[in-house]
């Protein structure tokens, strides 16, 4: 019969930290099934380190010069802050993570390891969108490593305590393989967030995205055929409805992602409603960025003073459906945003590209963001032949991490919309829209 050791704690399953001196909150939790982080004080971090270390609470309770009814009475608080957090017995999956040590030496502009990374597993997708920033479709013009690959890079990043992982495409079923790397992604205690068109889903799949460390994300353009078909061809809607029935079915965490574009969004109150009619958690309300396919269908454009009234729309919706349904908002071209924000000459221009973030292309290529994909001076290596916390050692990416000030940027700091853009700090963008590093991203003064 197998007994409990009362004495010996492990961390929940679902819960992972991370000390990083480089953030204001430098010490982190992380919750695997919800994706949402906090922070937490130095202290409960050092218990949660001897927890890990095995050390028994007779053990932690000498260290600390601590009574051992104590440490039990703490470890009951936070077990009603957050729910699994310390548990009795040993863990007994045989998993180990790095181990953090909170007198490491570090950079103040970037992490010591990404906190989420971004894989693009394949650029194969059944459709063709319109709108698509990547131009997918059927005609694989990468070639897509192993899974035996990207599982290695999986347990790395789970290793060394990444928070969120998105899996994406192209449509990432129909990499040979998938089956795999989500069989693996389960054992984690990342948050992971799927990116699919709906329109493949089996049974198998659908089961397999049934761990509550998984999110998916399901694209859905419109309440009716002719909506969403129009941005991702004949047949879309009806599949897409049949692939929504089966995750749902095996309790998914499922939400819709929508892409909000000149043609669709008067629909945008209704596709609330069917979230919530069909049992979906989430949407997320992305208004269209202007790159890729959607660049060569200016029929999709909407204009700045559009996206501000869809905005308020969608504001609309969060209060409505409040504790019922997650509605985000994210508006990639970020136009003239309510924040207001007045950068000095010496500010340090960056985002979470290079600095906590990392994005990893079909072929196993390592960069700061998926924007910078197929640049070569943004590589920083492949996964098939180094691991990402070499890449991550790069001065290929130095101008991201704190090099790069506001006095530098060649319009930006003389524009009239220069308080009111979210865009000014995205370099990669303003490369791809000025061929200037320095340059104007698209944004909204690009618009006017």
């Amino acid at each position: 019969m197998n007994t409990v050791n009362h004495n010996i704690y492990s961390i929940g399953k679902r819960w992972q930290y991370r000390y990083e001196p480089a953030l204001e909150d430098e010490y982190l939790l992380s919750d695997a099934y919800t994706g949402l982080q906090c922070a937490i004080n130095q202290s409960i971090m050092q218990l949660l380190i001897q927890i890990e270390d095995g050390l028994s609470i007779e053990e932690i309770a000498i260290r600390n010069g601590i009574p051992e009814y104590d440490i039990f009475s703490i470890i009951n608080r936070l077990n009603s802050s957050w729910e699994g957090l310390i548990s009795p017995g040993a863990t007994g999956n045989g998993v180990t993570y790095s181990r953090v040590n909170l007198q490491n030496s570090y950079n103040q502009f970037q992490l010591q390891y990404p906190k989420s990374v971004e894989i693009q597993i394949t650029d194969r997708c059944n459709l063709a969108c319109k709108h698509c920033i990547v131009s997918c479709d059927s005609s694989q013009k990468t070639r897509c490593i192993e899974p035996s690959s990207w599982i290695q890079c999986l347990q790395e990043l789970d290793y060394n305590r990444v928070f969120n992982v998105t899996l994406t495409g192209g449509e990432l079923l129909t990499y040979d393989g998938i089956e795999e790397v989500l069989s693996l992604l389960r054992q984690t205690k990342i948050h992971c967030n799927v990116l699919s068109n709906g329109m493949l889903v089996n049974d198998q799949i659908a089961e397999l995205l049934s761990s509550p460390n998984i999110a998916a994300s399901i694209s859905m353009d419109g309440v009716t055929a002719t909506s969403h078909d129009f941005l991702r061809g004949k047949g879309a809607f009806f599949h897409l409805e049949k692939g929504l029935e089966k995750l749902l079915r095996h309790g998914v965490r499922v939400g819709l992602s929508v892409t909000v574009h000149a043609k669709n969004h008067t629909e945008i109150e209704e596709i609330a409603a069917y979230a919530a009619r069909t049992g979906c958690r989430a949407i997320a309300f992305i208004l269209l960025d202007h790159s890729g396919r959607a660049a060569l269908n200016p029929e999709l454009h909407i204009t700045s003073l559009e996206r501000r009234n869809i905005s308020k729309r969608i504001q609309e919706l969060k209060d409505k459906y409040r504790g019922k349904i997650a509605i985000h908002h994210l508006d990639p071209m970020a136009g003239l945003s309510e924040r207001c924000v007045d950068y000095s000459m010496d500010s340090i221009v960056s985002c979470t590209g290079a600095v906590s973030h990392v994005a990893i292309s079909p072929n196993g290529d390592i960069y700061p963001c998926a924007f910078a994909f197929g640049m070569d001076s943004f590589c920083s290596g492949s996964i098939t032949e180094m691991t990402v916390k070499k890449a991550w050692e790069t001065t290929k990416w130095d101008m991201m991490r704190g090099k790069t000030h506001y006095r530098d940027l060649t319009t930006c700091p003389s524009c009239s919309f220069r308080k009111v853009c979210g865009n000014q700090s995205c370099r990669i963008r303003a490369l791809l829209h000025s061929g200037d590093y320095y340059g104007v991203p698209s944004c909204a003064c690009s618009r006017q």
